[in-house]
């Protein structure tokens, strides 16, 4: 048995069925993530156009089964295409990186209101943003960790919750336990499980990202290249640890070839 429902939802993947269908895995307001088939998508006159692109913000309407499985799309009409972040290379990957995650991390059919308010409104404010597009890319990291309970403390010790131990460090770098999801003082270090070094420098940056009002606050924080590629490192081994079967992006190794092959 299915029941026709309406949803506001995210495009996160689609592929080609048959010869002109396509299956869509939408993040959605009410269901969570959900998969469904389109049929006539790729058809010369199809009626459903851009609202099947990635990242596309739409409001679906599907026959959805009461078990978990492959639902029927009826109609899915564009609301907003986000049109912007496919203007700019960096932004574009950054944009890309947020509906793949998503599509990793979340499981099938479990509503999350706090996730799909992230997801949009990330999409949004990097949809108007004109700078600094992987500030905006990792607060939506920091922030995705606290929804699904990984939370992060930048600012004060994981263990005696002391906030002056950056001056107890005389290397330049810290040691953040990934299984506290914060850093550790100099006095407390011996009880780290699972130590990652990090630069103090790199710490009072993720803790400006973290406590940003707004996601597009974070477009005011300029990061230079080796520290971004520390924090996206750091972010991402920090979600793998918590969520084991997370594996390498497919948007990353795209985006990081084409740099190597476009490097101006």
């Amino acid at each position: 048995m299915s029941q026709i429902v309406k949803t506001e939802a995210v495009v996160l993947k689609s592929m080609k069925y048959g010869e002109t269908s396509k299956i869509v895995t939408f993040y959605t307001q009410k269901y969570g993530k959900v998969t469904g088939i389109v049929k006539g998508a790729r058809a010369s006159k199809s009626k459903f156009g851009a609202s099947l692109d990635s990242m596309a913000y739409v409001l679906l309407v599907m026959y959805k089964k009461e078990t978990k499985g492959l639902n029927l799309i009826s109609q899915c009409d564009l609301l907003k295409s986000f049109r912007y972040i496919s203007s700019d290379l960096d932004k574009l990957a950054e944009g890309l990186k947020v509906i793949e995650l998503v599509y990793r991390v979340a499981h099938d059919e479990e509503q999350n209101l706090p996730l799909f308010k992230l997801i949009v409104g990330t999409l949004s404010d990097l949809d108007k943003a004109d700078k600094n597009f992987s500030s905006i890319g990792f607060t939506f990291e920091i922030k995705l960790g606290e929804i699904l309970g990984y939370s992060f403390n930048f600012s004060t010790c994981g263990k005696c919750g002391r906030n002056n131990f950056r001056k107890t460090e005389q290397t330049g770098s810290l040691l953040f336990d990934f299984s506290r999801g914060a850093a550790l003082c100099s006095d407390c270090q011996n009880y780290i499980i699972h130590p990652v070094k990090i630069s103090s420098d790199n710490l009072a940056i993720l803790n400006r990202l973290e406590t940003t009002a707004e996601i597009s606050a974070a477009s005011n924080i300029e990061i230079n290249p080796q520290n971004k590629t520390e924090i996206g490192n750091f972010l991402f081994d920090y979600l793998r640890y918590h969520i084991s079967e997370l594996k390498d992006l497919k948007s990353d190794k795209i985006f990081n070839n084409l740099k190597k092959s476009n490097p101006h």
